[in-house]
């Protein structure tokens, strides 16, 4: 499947999310994992000895604008997985 119309396309839409992350100010972890669906992306934030949060993002919805107005607050009281 295609996702991108152009090499330059995927770069300016990586580099504009990787942007919004730095903007989250707070250290994250980002990893994929294979599931049976494909591979899926994940970001952790967060001390884990607080309790664990699970956060989902809307379709067609780019997660690090998401939750950038969140992240910080969410991270000081959870340990929490988009």
């Amino acid at each position: 499947m295609h996702r991108f119309k152009s090499a330059s396309g995927m770069r300016q839409i990586y580099d504009s999310y990787n942007r919004l992350l730095e903007a989250w100010n707070i250290p994250v972890e980002e990893r994929d994992i294979e599931t049976s669906y494909g591979k899926t992306h994940l970001i952790s934030a967060g001390d884990s000895q607080n309790p664990p949060l699970l956060l989902f993002h809307g379709t067609a919805d780019n997660s690090a604008m998401m939750w950038i107005y969140n992240a910080k607050a969410l991270a000081e009281h959870f340990m929490w997985l988009r």
